[in-house]
């Protein structure tokens, strides 16, 4: 089952940042009108910040994510673990921001698990029939044998 509630990341890369496609991390704004789903084209997405509590009803659920690449230098040095990458999944089921949880990172192979996150589509997660964004975390494995 997803996160709703992230911890401080560390990136390896740095975030995304820019206008309401992006959903710049830390902010939120406060659109009028309906909250999950207005047509509104000048209407701003509320973002949570990593840590902000959202309540949902239905968490968003992975519906495509690339097969994650091993970088090449990392197997050549033996690398393996587990990288976990909290993912902001916008009212559209795309991922908005990606960041490497700080516990759980292997520098080696945070891009690709990066990579592979920022790729990925999810449904929406939903409150009240409406659409919303939420932080998820997703553990990516890099194993040799």
């Amino acid at each position: 089952m997803p996160d709703v509630i992230a911890p401080d990341p560390v990136t390896s890369q740095p975030a995304t940042t820019g206008g309401p496609e992006t959903g710049e991390p830390g902010g939120s704004s406060t659109p009028s009108g309906d909250p999950g789903g207005g047509t509104d084209p000048g209407m701003v997405e509320p973002v949570p910040g990593i840590g902000d509590f959202v309540i949902v009803d239905e968490y968003p659920a992975l519906v495509s994510s690339p097969e994650v690449v091993y970088p090449d230098i990392a197997r050549e040095a033996g690398v393996e673990g587990r990288v976990v990458v909290r993912m902001l999944v916008g009212r559209d089921g795309r991922v908005k921001d990606a960041v490497v949880d700080a516990r759980h990172s292997v520098p080696m192979l945070d891009p690709a698990a990066l990579a592979a996150a920022r790729a990925s589509v999810f449904t929406p997660a939903l409150t009240n029939g409406h659409a919303v964004a939420v932080w998820v975390a997703r553990p990516y494995d890099f194993r040799l044998h």
